[in-house]
Formats: structure tokens, sequence, C-alpha cells
């Protein structure tokens, strides 16, 4: 079986127009149209920490003190994440429309993902880094009219922890909203293709 008779496939997952009219759309146009989708956005997430990025150089080269190497932190790591995600949507690979069909699915499953393992320990080392550079910011900022950086540092610990679990939360329900149904539709048709080369 080839790619010939995936085209041929069609998704439960179809759109409704006003008059109630049934859209189906091939899976394999499908995960071109989203992977599209999903490069798109990469861009526009990297042109935001790179944005963000100067900003905080900015910031720092008018502080002194941790404070400015809290700037210079956060600078810098936005600019790694920044190319990590270019380099990364770079060699990324792109489902291949000429790959027997199950090698087709392998591919768009390992690009739909939520996250790998080597994307985990990438973000959260990058987290690390950033919640470093957030509190000597926080610290030096509020150390300035607060006298007990002890306390301080206990209640951006405790906030950036919120906010981090928050981010990891609201990140998988975005990717489950957005990438969950095809993710899932792609597993299924894989496991039914096992099945049959098993019997």
């Amino acid at each position: 079986m080839n790619l010939d008779d995936l085209k041929g496939l069609t998704l439960n997952d179809c759109a409704n127009d006003a008059d109630g009219i049934s859209t189906e759309l091939s899976l394999s146009e499908e995960i071109k149209k989203h992977m599209a989708e999903l490069r798109k956005k990469s861009f526009l997430v990297i042109v935001m920490l790179i944005v963000i990025s100067l900003i905080y150089v900015t910031l720092g080269s008018r502080t002194e003190g941790p404070g400015a190497e809290g700037f210079f932190l956060g600078y810098v790591t936005l600019m790694i994440s920044a190319l990590y995600i270019f380099l990364r949507n770079r060699r990324e690979q792109k489902p291949d429309l000429s790959l027997p069909l199950n090698q087709y699915l392998v591919q768009a499953e390992k690009n739909l993902r939520y996250m790998g393992a080597f994307d985990l320990f990438f973000v959260l080392s990058a987290l690390g880094a950033l919640g470093l550079a957030g509190g000597l910011i926080f610290v030096y900022r509020l150390g300035l009219y607060i006298d007990n950086k002890e306390i301080l540092t206990v209640i951006w610990i405790i906030f950036y922890s919120f906010l981090t679990a928050f981010g990891f939360y609201a990140g998988k329900k975005e990717w489950e909203k957005t990438s969950g149904a095809l993710y899932k539709r792609i597993k299924s048709q894989l496991e039914e293709l096992e099945s049959a080369e098993k019997s």
C-alpha cells in the first residue's frame, strides 16, 4: 500500500458550513495543511522571542548589578530558544508523499508529537534559565524598596513555579485543541496498519 491509498482516506473531523454541508479532506492534505500552519506559528514565536530578547538587552544596558545580569541571561536564553526553534523546523522532516503509507504516517506522527524527550529537556533548561533571570531582576528591583531578599526570593520561586505549571497545562490543552484530533487519527491509522500486517 502506498500514498495513493492514503489519498482515498478522509478525516471524520469534518467542518460544517452555515448550510450544514459537510466538507471532507483527505488525510494527506490535512497533514500538509496542518504542518504548514505549525511552521507559520513557529515563525511568529521566533519573531516574538527575538523582540523580547532585544527589549531585555536594552533594559539590561540601563541596569546595574544583579538586575543587569538577569536581563543579559534572559536575552541569551531567549535568543538560544529562537535559534533552537528555527533549527528544529529546518531539520524537521516534511512527510514525503512518495513513501509507503505506514512510513508516511510514522513521519507525520513524529512531527506532530506534543513533546519529545530532547524537546522537554531543552524547554526545562530554558525555563530554569529564565526563572533565574527573572528572579535576579525581581529581587534586584524590589530589593531597592524591600530590605528582605530572602522573602522576595521565596515569593518569586512560588510565583514562577505556578506560572510554569500553568504554562505546561495551557500548552498541552492548546496542542490537544489544534493537533490532538489529527494526531489521534494518525495513531489510529498506524495501529490499523500494524494489525493488518500481523494478520
